[in-house]
Order: C-alpha cells, then structure tokens, then sequence
C-alpha cells in the first residue's frame, strides 16, 4: 500500500471517534478540497501536548496567562519533510506546495484572509453562550476539558443553565452572528463568500459550523438563521467533509 503524502493529526473525539473541532476542521475540509493524499491520526484530547512535543511542534497559542497553548491540527508531509502546525499556516503551506492542486488563498488576499481567520475565530468564541455547545468527549476528558476552560479562559463550559436562561442565550448566539452574516450578504449569488467561487474564507467558517452541527442542540434551527445562509453554506462544503 503506498503510504499518503500527509499525515494530518486530529482531536479525536469520544467513540465513534470523528473530527469535531472548528481547526481541525478547516484543515479537514482544506485537505478534501485540494484533494491531497492524507491520512488521519486521530489524537486523544489528553495526549496532544505529548503528540505536539514529540513532533517538536512548538505551540501556536497562548493561554491568557502567557503559558502555552498544545492543540490541533498538525500535517506532516512526508513527500516534502515538513511539519506544519496551525490551521491557517497549513492552507497556506498546501498552496505553496501543490500549486498544480485547486488553490486556497489568492496570493493577493492572504493579509485578508488571516485577518477574516481571526474576525471569525471572534465571532464563534464571544463569552457568554460556550455552555450551548456539548463537546463529544468522554467523561473523564470533558471533565478535564471544563476545568481547564474555567481556569485558563474564565470560560463556564459545561454551566447548567435554565431552559429559560438557554433561550435568551441561542438568542445572543444568533445576535453575535449578525456581522459575520452581513459580509456574506455582500454578494447576493451565494452560497460563498464571494458567490459561486469558494475560497478559504469558506473553510473558515465551515469549520466552525462543523463544530457547531457536532455540538449545539439548535443546529436544525440555525441552519434556518439568516436568511438560511448557514444551511446553504453547511451544504455547499458537504463534498468536502469527508473523513479519511
């Protein structure tokens, strides 16, 4: 068996095991869409510090704190001998190295679309509504999960809410979404960003309604939102979803 060119580590979620998480994802649906040749290695939340040290992969992030930050995705091209280790520098990366593959970024927009990367990553991570998503981990993981979420980001997941407190709090989640939804509006022809030609900006959000179709209670419901602009991007990138 000829062993794929890359090599792409993911969070593994609780069985069945399967991608859930919003970077992840991008890199997932990044991958499909350049049609490279990869292999998933799913990674327990628990052992991605080890995976990420033992690769030499420094982390990308910081925790508030200033301490540091391990987490997923990570390639390794095997062809090329080269480990890249954050969602965006991976589009970036597959661009620059199989530029005969459909492309990601225009060379012209790359400055645009990191700065739309974290415009986005703000949208989906404002305080207040992270209760509303039930990570697929299991109850020993979730646990830990929680209490670092608390003690590193101030962040409540996992708070029990009631049912009248979750509906004023969808609402909210759906009121962060406005701005996001208006740059869509800017081309009427959809279901991309910029109409009928998808690009990274599209992978971007997707990975986050990946996320949020795994997690959140009222996915049915959001697909609806906004004119049901999510429902038709969400569909548009199914081709791309695929799990190898």
């Amino acid at each position: 068996m000829t062993t794929p060119h890359i090599t792409f580590y993911d969070i593994a979620s609780a069985a069945p095991v399967r991608t859930f998480a919003p970077n992840p994802w991008k890199t997932r649906l990044a991958l499909n869409y350049k049609g490279v040749d990869y292999e998933t290695v799913f990674v327990p939340l628990m052992d991605v510090e080890k995976v990420r040290r033992d690769l030499d992969v420094p982390p990308c992030r910081l925790y508030p704190d200033g301490s540091s930050f391990y987490t997923l995705p990570i390639i390794r091209d095997h062809h090329h001998q080269i480990i890249k280790g954050d969602s965006f520098d991976i589009a970036l990366y597959l661009d620059d190295k199989y530029p005969h593959l459909p492309r990601l970024i225009p060379p012209s927009s790359i400055s645009i679309h990191a700065a739309f990367n974290q415009f986005v990553d703000t949208v989906f991570t404002r305080s207040g509504v992270s209760h509303l998503f039930k990570m697929p981990l299991d109850a020993t993981t979730i646990q830990v999960f929680q209490k670092k979420m608390m003690d590193k980001f101030n962040i409540p997941w996992g708070m029990v809410t009631t049912a009248e407190q979750e509906k004023k709090d969808v609402e909210t989640f759906k009121s962060n979404l406005n701005d996001l939804a208006n740059v869509f509006r800017c081309r009427d022809e959809g279901p991309f960003l910029e109409g009928a030609c998808l690009s990274y900006a599209d992978l971007i959000v997707g990975g986050w309604l990946m996320m949020i179709e795994e997690t959140f209670s009222k996915w049915d419901e959001m697909r609806g939102w906004h004119g049901g602009l999510w429902g038709r991007l969400s569909d548009a990138l199914d081709k791309y979803k695929e799990i190898n």
